[in-house]
């Protein structure tokens, strides 16, 4: 290599972050990128234990390394992932990034082991947001209030806050009754909704109702704000909840959340109310009864009533989504925003059709292009990107569809390691790739355990481990996908489909088969042809198959679309009444 420079170094540090091996490790990836860029910018005198924990492990100022040892054994682990890399997938990079024990700054060398000094690399430049480094396939910065100069700062504005009675605020530790304790979160972007959730109002004296509101409340903002995209502020208490009102303050959200609760001859009732507050008018309302005979402790009470009503109001398919979709439709919400853009994509994969696909595919484009870590329309990206092989949808010239959609998933889980639907969409891009069944596997893992109410997750979980193994979770994890959202696309039965055909259940295979036809695509029409089959009915499923042929050409090539698709041997040869190369009976 000539005359390596800062943008070599920084070259490199993309092609390990976007690697096999660090794909999976986004904390490993989130420090490395610091301490490179740290010392890219000059500061590597700055790189200390203590430094490190607070402005990369969100450690508090008062974080004692001898107490606390996260820094020493992430750094460990940390080398000896670089160790794995440089002996796998960047064997052949022209530069190394080291880490040496006992020292924090990575050292730079030519991959010939030549060392690079600071003379080599030139002047150092601060990191940029958007143009040291092609954000889109790195992890995010660290976001300034987590550093300790923003920790410092925010001490400063705590106190002018609280000196201004501000009744809106993020998550803290308070006594019931007092202060939001809320959710940390950030104000909507671009359309994006804000929703308000109120301390539910206690009727009559029972302690366990009035512990039951202090913890609701906590359980409905965690809730809410694992859905991408939603903005959630909580108010505390009826007095902050009337001077809310009296200021204004509640009005300038979208949505506002209460609810009540009382007990009536044992049985404890709550009811949970969503207001539009641009007309004030009531949206959405559900009532919660506890069975007198069930010894339901308040905890348990609560996370099932926050689960239930945020999965009902907040997932893509849920209340809110609902109405602000029809608020973009009467023009009261513009039509060409990014959340407008993020509901559209949800749209087609409710019904997909080519025009459909191509200007979700373009607007989400423009998201990426604009926001290069937006990372829930990076994970829808990825999804669009698989479609063009799935359903041969507006293939793109360069083509290797499937290559683009892997990359877009992996840089949106870099772009945000606690987002379930990046997880999701990185799944499947794995599983649509062939070669990573085992990440494939993690990745969904990790979405499950990240949001396990997301029905979206759930149900692409039941389809993947559908494919891959058949087992009895596949079929249980759509079930659940499909109570926790009533008003959810067809394709959520895809995954039970796929395990009463490889379990021989004729009955059940025919009847979750004709719930998941919806846009008649090659997967829906494949299934419902095996259900057909698998009930003695050759004749119509062979016609079935003739009629895909018609609308998806493609469809004539069985090997592809079976490849493609990652369909089982043994359940193509029920989709076609025969094993490849035989002739049908």
């Amino acid at each position: 290599m000539d005359a390596p420079s800062r943008q070599d170094v920084e070259r490199q540090l993309r092609l390990v972050l976007t690697s096999p091996e660090f794909e999976s490790s986004p904390k490993l990836s989130e420090l490395l990128y610091y301490l490179v860029t740290q010392t890219l910018a000059g500061n590597a005198d700055r790189l200390k234990g203590y430094t490190i924990g607070v402005d990369v492990f969100d450690r508090q100022p008062d974080f004692d390394q001898g107490v606390d040892a996260i820094v020493r054994v992430q750094m460990g682990r940390l080398r000896k992932l670089l160790t794995t890399y440089y002996a796998g997938s960047g064997a052949r990079d022209p530069i190394r990034l080291l880490l040496v024990a006992g020292r924090y700054a990575p050292r730079f060398e030519l991959a010939t082991g030549e060392p690079l000094s600071e003379q080599d690399l030139g002047t150092p430049t601060a990191p940029a947001r958007d143009e040291t480094l092609p954000l889109s396939t790195l992890p995010p910065p660290r976001r300034w209030w987590r550093t300790m100069v923003g920790q410092i700062a925010l001490a400063g504005l705590a106190l002018v806050i609280l000196a201004g009675l501000v009744f809106i605020g993020l998550r803290t530790v308070g006594s019931p009754g007092g202060w939001v304790t809320a959710q940390e979160t950030t104000a909507p972007r671009d359309g994006s909704p804000l929703v308000y959730v109120a301390r539910y109002q206690v009727i009559g004296e029972d302690a366990r109702n009035r512990a039951l509101a202090d913890g609701l409340q906590y359980d409905l903002v965690n809730q809410l704000a694992k859905f991408p995209e939603m903005a959630v502020l909580a108010i505390d208490g009826p007095e902050q909840q009337a001077a809310s009102q009296r200021s204004g303050e509640d009005r300038k959200a979208d949505f506002l959340l209460t609810g009540a609760i009382e007990t009536e001859a044992g049985t404890i009732r709550v009811t949970s109310q969503l207001r539009r507050q641009r007309d004030g008018l009531v949206i959405w309302s559900d009532q919660w009864l506890s069975d007198p005979a069930a010894s339901l402790s308040v905890m348990a009470a609560q996370t099932a009533i926050a689960t239930t009503v945020a999965t009902k109001i907040g997932q893509p398919y849920g209340v809110i989504p609902q109405a602000m979709s029809e608020e973009i439709g009467s023009g009261l919400r513009p039509a060409d925003g990014e959340y407008a853009c993020i509901l559209s994509a949800y749209t087609y994969l409710r019904h997909k059709t080519a025009e459909q696909h191509r200007k979700v595919r373009d607007c989400l484009e423009g998201i990426i292009k604009v926001a290069p870590r937006h990372a829930l329309a990076g994970a829808l990206l990825a999804w669009m990107y698989g479609d063009e092989e799935r359903y041969g949808f507006n293939r793109k010239p360069e083509g290797d569809a499937v290559g683009r959609a892997l990359r877009v998933a992996e840089r949106a889980v870099a772009a945000d390691s606690h987002n379930a639907v990046a997880y999701e969409h990185l799944a499947h891009a794995r599983f649509l790739n062939g070669t990573d069944d085992d990440g494939a596997r993690e990745a969904l893992e990790t979405a499950i355990n990240l949001h396990p109410n997301n029905s979206e997750v759930l149900a692409d979980a039941s389809w993947i481990l559908g494919l891959l193994d058949g087992s009895d979770r596949a079929r249980d994890l759509g079930f659940q996908a499909i109570e926790l959202n009533p008003g959810h696309p067809a394709w959520y039965w895809t995954g039970p489909t796929i395990h009463a055909l490889l379990a021989g259940e004729a009955a059940n295979a025919l009847k979750y088969a004709r719930l998941n036809i919806s846009d008649r695509g090659p997967i829906d029409r494949y299934l419902y042809a095996a259900a057909l089959r698998l009930n003695g009915r050759a004749r119509e499923a062979d016609a079935e198959l003739a009629d895909l042929t018609r609308t998806h050409p493609e469809a004539r090539d069985r090997a592809h679309m079976m490849q493609m698709l990652r369909i089982p041997r043994r359940l193509e040869n029920l989709i076609f009444g025969s094993a490849r190369g035989e002739s049908t009976p």
